[in-house]
């Protein structure tokens, strides 16, 4: 599961229902989360992850904050 530009002007509350919705994605299958262009993050390139504190209830072994750009393999591919 890939996501970006998914914190980009949510209120508070918006932002707890989709860290919930992460941690729940996350039982079932690996979620990277990659900052999109208008996250709160740096606009320069590379951008660093989103921060831990912004989705604190995803903070699971099945979520990836990774840069963007990044690289990974999926099913050793």
């Amino acid at each position: 599961m890939f996501c970006g530009d998914i914190l980009c002007d949510l209120n508070n509350k918006q932002a707890m229902w989709i860290d919930r919705g992460i941690k729940s994605l996350a039982k079932i299958a690996p979620v990277v989360v990659i900052p999109g262009p208008d996250d709160p993050t740096s606009i320069m390139i590379p951008q660093p992850p989103i921060a831990k504190i912004l989705l604190p209830s995803s903070g699971d072994a099945n979520v990836f904050p990774c840069s963007n750009p990044c690289s990974f393999a999926l099913d050793n591919k």
